[in-house]
Order: structure tokens, then sequence, then C-alpha cells
């Protein structure tokens, strides 16, 4: 039975404890059964920007899921993160449109749409054959990732190793230096 746009009531439980349908034996005195109903409404939860998993009552789903849920029953929505998505380029839990953290219950009762916002973020690789190179790791996406190595490591008796350069993604000539996360992003000293 419906009373409302994406929401509904559904049957419940007959006062004698019956099923949906059932028999009743007549007999000599009146009887009155009553039917009781449950509100259900219509629930999605779904991920933004673009579709990743999610666990919905313990059940993993990717990209969105709606279903319709009984009044104030409670379900946990987690967002499961990080979420690597390629090689060097992974998806971080920011935030539920409700506030919630990463997982939490809910308990509608009105219909709802539940949203989980990532933020992409892309890996930085920092290798260096001599010194301790500082700066690896994930970065947000348009996020200026700095990084470095020592500009003197000693070696050998008498031997020193003096930077020059960078190369793959940054060609900076010192050895600290910064560059903007677009995407994975390799540097070697």
């Amino acid at each position: 039975q419906s009373f409302g746009p994406q929401s509904r009531r559904v049957f419940a439980s007959w006062s004698d404890g019956g099923g949906v349908s059932h028999a009743v034996i007549a007999g000599d005195a009146a009887a009155s059964f009553t039917a009781t109903f449950d509100t259900e409404h219509e629930v999605a939860v779904r991920p933004s920007p673009i579709p990743l998993n999610l666990l919905v009552a313990g059940s993993p789903v990717v990209g969105a899921a709606t279903s319709w849920w009984r009044e104030g029953s409670p379900h946990t929505i987690d967002a499961p993160t990080p979420q690597v998505v390629s090689p060097g380029r992974r998806y971080v839990f920011a935030s539920w449109s409700d506030g919630g953290v990463a997982s939490h219950s809910i308990a509608p009762t009105a219909p709802a749409t539940f949203e989980a916002t990532f933020r992409l973020q892309f890996l930085l690789t920092v290798a260096s054959a001599h010194g301790s190179p500082t700066g690896a790791g994930w970065y947000d996406e348009s996020a200026a990732a700095a990084f470095g190595v020592e500009a003197t490591v000693p070696g050998a008796t008498g031997t020193r190793y003096v930077f020059t350069g960078w190369s793959g993604d940054s060609t900076y000539p010192r050895p600290d230096s910064s560059l903007s996360m677009d995407g994975p992003k390799t540097v070697t000293a």
C-alpha cells in the first residue's frame, strides 16, 4: 500500500498471529482481526564523484544502491577507505552527506539519500641512489607536493656525492622542489 512518494506501508502481522494469508475457523462468537502494517521508506546510498565500493548493512555495493527500509530500523553504512583504482591513483573518504564518520549507523524515518564523498589522491615516488629522499607519499589532487634530497652525501673515504638534478616528472636543478599533483608522479635524484 503506497501513501507517498518513496514511502509505502507493508503488511507486518495479524492480531491472531497468522501469516499474510491463513485460515480462520469461524465459531459461534463474533471475532475481529486487525492487520498491522509497517512503514517503509526508499533509501539511496551512493558514492561521489565516481562509482566506488560501499558497504550497506554489511553487504558490498559498487556504486549506488536503493532499498526499502522499515522506518526507524538501524542500518550501518560504510565507506571503505582508501580505495586504489589504478596504480598511483586512489580515493579516500572525505564525508557523508549526513555528517557521519566513514562507518556509522543510520535509522531513517523518511525517504533519504546518503552520499559518501571521496577525494582523489595521487602517489608521488621519490628515489635517490644516495641520501635520504623526502616527500614520497599520497597527495590530494592538485596539491603542491614538496620533495627533496641532501645537496651532498658522504661516500667512501675521500668521496662525496653532489646533487646535480632531478629526472622523471621534474627536471628542477635544486635538491628541494615541488610539483602539482595532477597524476601519479615519479622523480629521481
